[in-house]
């Protein structure tokens, strides 16, 4: 999957979306900083503290709520896992909505 196409896509849906906010574009771009980090591979692993500190998101229930929306509007489609030893998955989706 092409870096450039996520990041473009992403854009482009956001701008007319007034639903998406600041919380959004900070966890998406957090992700997306970390699937970078990880060499373009996917999926991504994410632990929600890690995430949370790179976006800038303080409380968990934003942290969620705005996961929750990405994965609904089809930024991104997000595994998790219940065990807190192990990572959640991300896997960052273009061509579709987002």
């Amino acid at each position: 999957m092409n870096p450039r196409a996520v990041l473009s896509y992403f854009y482009a849906y956001i701008v007319p979306d007034v639903t998406i906010g600041s919380s959004h574009i900070s966890l998406f771009m957090a992700l997306y900083q970390l699937w970078s980090e990880n060499d373009w591979q996917t999926p991504v692993l994410v632990k929600r503290k890690e995430v949370m500190q790179r976006s800038k998101i303080g409380s968990s229930a934003t942290y969620h709520k705005s996961l929750r929306q990405l994965v609904q509007v089809g930024c991104i489609h997000y595994e998790p896992c219940s065990n807190p030893a192990l990572k959640s998955k991300v896997y960052f989706v273009t061509g579709n909505v987002c």
